[in-house]
């Protein structure tokens, strides 16, 4: 080979081979691995050992893996994320099933060679070790990047030069060589929103909805570090991730936009199917500094100084009083005042032409005798939560929650509420090291009752700071109850007759809120201590619950000008004055 030639082609090949130098500490094992990850003997329960069998993907050093089984009938989720740095890596898996229960694994190890990793650890119920668990990869496909790809690179052009191809120049040859696989490209970019960072982001799971979810996951996952350093992320990945999960639980391949929550929008741009799975590329807008914040309160960082126990009861306490003052002013208040209820108004019936009980007879009858007949009129309200404030109210209470179940109950249970809330949540407390606190959300899909239970632990005492009256059986330490305003309206907007009702304890008595002109009541089964338009109870025991819906009766006695010119009937919650 002539000189010129030899000098050529070395320094081609140097060209071709640098940029993988460039990217040697952070792609030395990424390709295709097959997985065997295998667990002992449950020390809990007694449970088999068991070994499963994986096919992961290490890009960049990173893992990121979801896998979706069904075991004696109940869906189980296990999201694995993992860091690949100079031939040391760290695990984490986070299990849930659908029956609400979590687990963990940690484990730890290091490369044994390019093509073999060995890790061990457990497997994790809070921080109680269930299971010794050891995880062994094995490369079979790896990138040109990585450390067994350069060897395999090298081997192949001998030192120098493969051999032509098609009988093209040996400069050409390598050449060819380096635009036959290409390093994986860097996110599109996306044209700048203030306030707004837009990611590209792949997601996987069985069916389109659940990839969703995983891509916007993901997402999140990716502009978390924008904002936190690896090893804070490191160290609070469960805690980020599990808040991560609840801001992506409404996530939809067919809608767009978002009004609230953390995603201003999701667009799905390619979809594939892999192995039984889905896997889908969408556009991921997100709300960073709404993120940001939301990041912040569930995971603030822990230091240790030199007082050490003390500095860490200090953070903990903070971290407990920044949950608390998030579920208060994002949660109970809103549906204590009534700023969040929707009100329903239904059509008004004449008390003499209304289907009502003896007791709601003699109740009409009194009113009559004082104000006249035909002068008593009924109606019915609907009340239900914003349907936004419903579901950013669920991702807040998931977020600082430890444990949340999700039980049917039946209607007799509903009218009994409070005693099965109370022995629920006693029994459930037996198993749930340190947790302090219990609340729940009733909800109704059809027929069905749904109620929703969450646990904490370290915010009880906080939260009875912040809101006292939802711990108190005696209603009259109650404050911020909205008062029902009802205005009778003319054909010109003009209010002909305005009623307004406190539902104070001296206005209330076994369920009834009256003044002289109007009596109000529920007409469902939730009998709410706080007031008949309430979405809230304490109920007999200190278990703060809230209702998705309820329905409430006014009967009124109509003034004459009223019950002759009333076109329209406004029905509101409004404060009262400080």
């Amino acid at each position: 080979m002539p000189r010129m030639a030899l000098f050529l082609s070395q320094f081609v090949v140097g060209l071709f081979v640098l940029p993988f130098a460039t990217f040697a500490a952070e792609t030395d094992y990424d390709g295709k691995w097959n997985v065997v990850a295998s667990c002992g003997v449950n020390a809990s329960n007694g449970r088999p050992s068991f070994t499963s069998r994986h096919e992961w993907n290490i890009q960049r050093g990173k893992i990121h893996e979801v896998h979706v089984q069904t075991a004696a009938g109940a869906r189980e989720q296990t999201i694995w994320d993992g860091v690949v740095q100079d031939g040391r890596v760290e695990l984490v898996g986070v299990g849930t099933r659908d029956s609400g229960d979590k687990w963990a694994w940690r484990l730890n190890g290091s490369a044994a060679n390019n093509g073999l990793i060995k890790l061990s650890g457990a497997m994790l119920a809070g921080e109680r070790r269930l299971r010794d668990c050891s995880i062994e990869m094995t490369l079979r496909d790896p990138q040109p990047t990585s450390l067994a790809g350069r060897a395999t690179h090298q081997n192949q052009v001998g030192g120098l030069l493969p051999p032509p191809v098609n009988g093209a120049s040996p400069a050409a040859s390598v050449t060819a060589v380096a635009r036959a696989d290409p390093m994986p490209e860097p996110p599109r970019p996306v044209q700048p929103t203030p306030g707004i960072q837009t990611v590209i982001a792949e997601g996987l799971g069985k069916d389109l909805p659940s990839a969703s979810q995983n891509a916007a996951q993901n997402a999140l996952i990716n502009v978390v570090g924008s904002f936190i350093d690896a090893t804070k992320l490191l160290e609070k990945r469960t805690t980020i991730e599990e808040g991560i999960r609840t801001q992506t639980t409404q996530i939809r391949s067919d809608i767009k936009e978002y009004s609230q929550g953390t995603i201003r929008s999701f667009e799905i741009e390619s979809l594939s199917t892999q192995n039984g799975l889905t896997r889908v590329t969408a556009k991921v807008s997100v709300r960073v500094e709404d993120f940001r914040a939301y990041i912040k309160k569930l995971a603030e960082d822990s230091v240790s100084i030199d007082t050490g126990l003390f500095a860490r009861v200090t953070t903990e306490q903070k971290q407990n009083q920044n949950r608390v003052a998030f579920l208060t002013e994002n949660v109970f208040l809103p549906v204590q005042r009534g700023e969040v209820t929707v009100l329903k108004v239904g059509p008004p019936v004449p008390s003499s032409q209304a289907d009502l009980s003896r007791d709601e007879r003699q109740l009409a009858a009194n009113l009559e005798k004082k104000y006249g007949a035909g002068k008593v009129i009924t109606f019915d309200v609907a009340m239900s939560l914003n349907p936004d404030f419903w579901i950013n109210m669920n991702k807040t209470l998931q977020s600082i929650s430890t444990k949340t179940v999700k039980k049917q109950i039946t209607d007799q249970q509903v009218s009994s509420l409070g005693s099965t809330l109370h022995q629920f949540c006693q029994t459930e407390f037996q198993f749930l090291r340190n947790s302090d606190f219990c609340a729940a959300v009733l909800s109704k899909d059809g027929k069905t009752n749904w109620l929703h239970v969450h646990f904490a632990k370290g915010i009880h005492v906080d939260l009875e700071k912040a809101v006292p009256w939802w711990f108190k059986t005696d209603q009259k330490e109650l404050t911020g109850r909205p008062i029902l305003s009802i205005s009778l309206v003319g054909a010109a907007g003009q209010s002909l007759q305005l009623e307004e009702l406190d539902a104070r304890p001296n206005n209330s008595s076994n369920g009834l809120t009256r003044n002289d002109r109007m009596a109000v009541y529920r007409t469902d089964r939730l009998d709410s201590p706080v007031g008949p338009w309430s979405l809230t109870s304490t109920l007999p025991a200190p278990y703060p619950t809230i209702f998705q819906q309820g329905n409430f009766r006014v009967m009124l006695a109509v003034e004459p000008e009223a019950l002759r010119d009333t076109r329209q009937i406004n029905v509101k919650l409004r404060q009262q004055a400080p």
